[in-house]
């Protein structure tokens, strides 16, 4: 199921340029990132870029990602880290064809994001 950006205000919006990548659709979300498409600026690829934004501890402002209060400051910094760190092993997985390749992980706006290729298709919820 593709989302689009009016069925949620946390999102960032549609032409927003963020680290050589312009965002494009909601592809999906979740209770801790939001999934989009994505143009690459350099040489137009299509890519996929998650975003770490946990709904119960951060809102955005913006374009920047904020805890939502000081009680929830230390749980979103650890979640942000983990998330990064996760991102950043993806980085040392050799190419498979059963894995989605990863392509960038970087932090800004006072959040993480991943970045992995683009595989057109149906969602696996739909396959499933």
């Amino acid at each position: 199921m593709t989302f689009g950006q009016a069925d949620r205000g946390d999102v960032l919006a549609q032409g927003t340029t963020i680290h050589n990548y312009t965002i494009g659709h909601v592809l999906g979300h979740g209770s801790h990132a939001i999934v989009y498409f994505a143009r690459y600026l350099e040489f137009g690829d299509s890519v996929v870029v998650k975003e770490y934004l946990p709904l119960k501890l951060a809102i955005r402002r913006g374009d920047t990602v904020v805890p939502k209060s000081s009680d929830s400051e230390e749980h979103y910094m650890d979640g942000l880290r983990r998330f990064y760190e996760e991102a950043r092993a993806l980085s040392d997985l050799p190419a498979h064809p059963n894995i989605v390749g990863y392509r960038d992980s970087f932090k800004s706006n006072g959040t993480a994001y991943l970045v992995m290729d683009f595989v057109a298709g149906e969602p696996l919820s739909l396959v499933l």
